[in-house]
């Protein structure tokens, strides 16, 4: 077998660039030939990486539309317009197909991909069979209306709007599986649901629709109490939702609900719609909660801080629908008093460094105004902690002295300077330095005798005069056995 293989490869990728990679053919061996290719590493300036990220995000988009259309194709083969009762059903489906092909005629994949070249999912051609679906079955649909003089409805009002808001639901769901970073079409068919048209004027046509529905009262009457009524539905499929915990569902109705508020002024009853979207929202926020506070019964810590997290950000981003943050706060104490114990064990088992770096990110969780004691008493704990890394830098020390170790002896002596510096009340570990400053000094001395000697045989001047001043500041602040004359 033959196995061509390229390691630690660095690629400066840019717009339109190509890698190709030698292989040799396995045929010419006798043998299958295989690629292997590990650690690749690309290397983007900011607008590169920004022309990367467009393309992935464009990539994404594809198979979702992909996805999405082959969804759609069964739905549009069973759409019969011979059969009269089943008009209001179509509008709703013709709406939902005719404002999804406009967001994928929208992103111009066959250009932008260049779908002639490749097209794994057969896109092209099924944007082409959408787009002619959804501007023939409009204009059939509209030339039908002015010939049909009454539509016997199969669905009652009702069950129609309940049919419409399904397929609503069926996108927020879809948004919340297909997260930012896959695709956020079926965010956007959501976002812009009611500024699109399906038709020319797609509430000309629903007005026509139900003049033949209703052929004896005023349309426009009737349309209004429609409208009326379908926010009641939105309203009353957002509290099942809540009921049943599903809380970002029924937060994702209640927002497209305020989008339709947006259209229509006079549906907008902001009292109601606030209480509904608190209750729901609240519903997520004390989810969230909710495992952190589980995770910290089982010693989870890392999960219950991350939940902790998205709650907080949550709140931030809703502050007119979270109100009260107690839960939050009695959650995060007893999160702290969990990660406090498990930051003592981390230094009761002489692990100190990270005991340290415990101890500092239980800090940043804590909140400067009302947290002032608990940071107090981790910038004590942290201070222990650096004591015992002190202790084992002086142990460090003697045993690099005792194996006359000179450059391994002045890092430990210098490292455990500058964090003497860092600790609280340090007055009782100068009896530590103190103890070890003779050798080491020795050691440096010795040290810049050598950089002494190396620059003037280099002809650094500077770097010479430099260390030989630093050497005589030590020789004549200790006792050593000077050799200055004959270095200079």
């Amino acid at each position: 077998m033959i196995i061509n293989e390229f390691k630690d490869i660095v690629l400066d990728v840019k717009m339109n660039d190509s890698v190709t990679l030698p292989i040799r053919d396995g045929e010419s061996y006798k043998s299958s030939a295989w690629l292997a290719v590990g650690n690749i590493r690309f290397i983007f300036n900011e607008d590169d990486l920004l022309t990367f990220r467009q393309r992935q995000r464009l990539i994404d988009d594809y198979y979702a539309s992909a996805a999405i259309a082959d969804s759609l194709e069964p739905v549009m083969r069973s759409m019969d317009f011979k059969r009269k009762e089943f008009y209001p059903e179509h509008f709703i489906r013709i709406e939902e197909i005719g404002k999804m092909e406009q967001l994928i005629r929208n992103r111009n994949f066959d250009q932008a991909l260049s779908l002639d070249r490749y097209d794994p999912k057969g896109l092209s051609s099924k944007c082409y069979y959408l787009l002619r679906f959804t501007r023939s079955s409009a204009m059939t649909f509209e030339s039908a209306l002015d010939t049909i003089p009454v539509i016997n409805s199969r669905l009652s009002e009702d069950s129609l709007i309940i049919e419409y808001l399904d397929v609503i639901k069926r996108y927020i769901r879809w948004s919340f599986l297909i997260n930012e970073r896959n695709s956020g079409i079926y965010r956007e068919f959501l976002d812009r649901f009611y500024e699109m048209n399906a038709f020319d004027d797609d509430e000309r046509i629903l007005i026509k629709l139900i003049g033949k529905v209703y052929p004896i009262i005023n349309p426009d009457s009737i349309f209004r109490e429609t409208l009326v009524k379908l926010k009641k539905t939105y309203q009353k499929e957002a509290e099942e939702l809540t009921e049943r915990s599903l809380y970002a569902e029924a937060i994702g109705l209640l927002d497209h609900l305020r989008r339709l508020e947006d259209k229509y002024i006079f549906l907008k009853d902001t009292l109601a719609g606030q209480g509904a979207r608190e209750k729901a929202a609240y519903g997520i926020y004390s989810s969230y909660i909710g495992v952190a506070e589980n995770s910290i019964g089982i010693g989870k810590s890392n999960i219950a801080k991350w939940y902790l997290d998205k709650a907080y950000e949550y709140a931030l981003s809703n502050p007119d629908l979270i109100t009260t943050d107690s839960i939050y706060r009695n959650t995060l104490f007893k999160y702290q008093i969990s990660a406090l114990d498990r930051c003592d064990e981390l230094k009761a088992k002489g692990d100190f460094d990270a005991a340290i770096n415990c101890y500092s990110e239980l800090a940043q969780s804590v909140d400067s105004a009302t947290g002032s004691s608990l940071l107090k008493e981790l910038d004590l704990r942290i201070s222990m902690a650096r004591e015992g890394v002190f202790h084992s830098l002086i142990s460090e020390a003697k045993k690099y002295i005792s194996t006359e170790k000179a450059d391994s002896t002045m890092i430990a002596f210098d490292q455990a300077i500058s964090l003497k510096g860092q600790i609280i009340n340090p007055t009782n570990l100068s009896v530590y330095i103190d103890s070890l400053k003779p050798v080491t000094q020795q050691y440096r001395y010795e040290y810049l005798i050598k950089e002494i000697e190396r620059a003037e045989k280099t002809r650094e001047f500077t770097s010479a005069y430099n260390a030989f001043n630093q050497a005589k500041r030590i020789a004549s602040a200790t006792c050593l056995r000077t050799t200055l004359s004959s270095a200079t």
